[in-house]
């Protein structure tokens, strides 16, 4: 049996887990995605952090877009942690969201101490994986009960996503263009749920109020009220939104761990636009 601690292993990720203020501290390694913007690259979160994003994306004009790490920033990351740890774990957005753990899977050839893992998820999905992963390092877990824990969240990790519009998620070709239509008509407000490794409708609502509550829903259709819940929520320029969604969650399950929130990064701010929240949800 293979112990592992934050002795001997640490956890890399991209910044679309939107990185938060509890990793600063905890080793957790972040490759950073590009926002492009015509010819100009900013590397996500420290040279475009997300509040400019969205106020750029405020002013108009044509819309950015994002591309991966390249095998060689991957590589760099896996030769200097390789010095320092016996295990590296690396855990990405979905495939089919991105081409990043293509990167990161290529500049890992040859290098055993390097697992590459598909968190079937993006945003804060991500982020609570990772989180969750970083935690049980802290406490020590056997090298086959993580990769174990990993697998259960692959398979029951979820997202909501209550997005001021989907035209940013057409536009990047996330979605098709009969779900985007449904948002700008006679009040209709769409969730839509990453689960699986794609993006997806859940629901269509009528009204504000009734979206709200449809996001509250979404949890209490996923959980037994005998599981263990771990919770994470952003916002993307949407005030107030990370409060009111914490509210409505704690009313369905008030023994829900909410372990962090935060602002929606700007790689995934390219594709969701101002004026969305979400929140991401394991049950253990």
């Amino acid at each position: 049996m293979t112990l592992l601690t934050t002795e001997n292993t640490v956890v890399v990720t991209d910044s679309t887990a939107d990185p938060n203020d509890r990793w600063t501290a905890r080793g957790i390694t972040v490759v950073p995605l590009k926002v492009v913007f015509g010819t100009e690259l900013y590397d996500d979160g420290t040279e475009m952090p997300p509040p400019r994003l969205y106020e750029r994306l405020k002013q108009g004009g044509d819309l950015p877009t994002s591309s991966q790490p390249s095998v060689a920033q991957f590589a760099e990351v896996y030769d200097r942690l390789g010095g320092e740890y016996e295990h590296i774990f690396s855990i990405h957005i979905s495939q089919e969201l991105s081409g990043t753990i293509q990167s990161a899977t290529t500049a890992a050839e040859g290098n055993d101490k390097v697992e590459i893992w598909d968190s079937r998820n993006v945003c804060c999905g991500l982020g609570l994986l990772v989180d969750r992963v970083q935690t049980k390092l802290e406490e020590g877990i056997e090298l086959e009960e993580l990769r174990s824990y990993i697998r259960h969240f692959q398979d029951r990790g979820r997202m909501a996503i209550l997005p001021a519009t989907l035209e940013y998620l057409r536009r990047g070709g996330r979605i098709g263009r009969a779900q985007e239509m449904v948002g700008g008509v006679l009040g209709i407000r769409p969730i839509i749920q990453a689960y699986d490794g794609v993006i997806s409708p859940y629901a269509k609502i009528r009204g504000e109020r009734r979206a709200w509550e449809a996001m509250g829903q979404y949890l209490a259709e996923y959980a037994g009220p005998k599981d263990t819940l771990y919770v994470s929520i952003v916002q993307a320029d949407s005030p107030g939104a990370v409060e009111k969604l914490r509210d409505i969650l704690l009313g369905v399950r008030p023994d829900a761990r909410i372990l962090f929130t935060g602002w929606a990064g700007s790689v995934v701010g390219v594709h969701i636009g101002p004026g969305a929240c979400a929140y991401s949800v394991i049950a253990e």
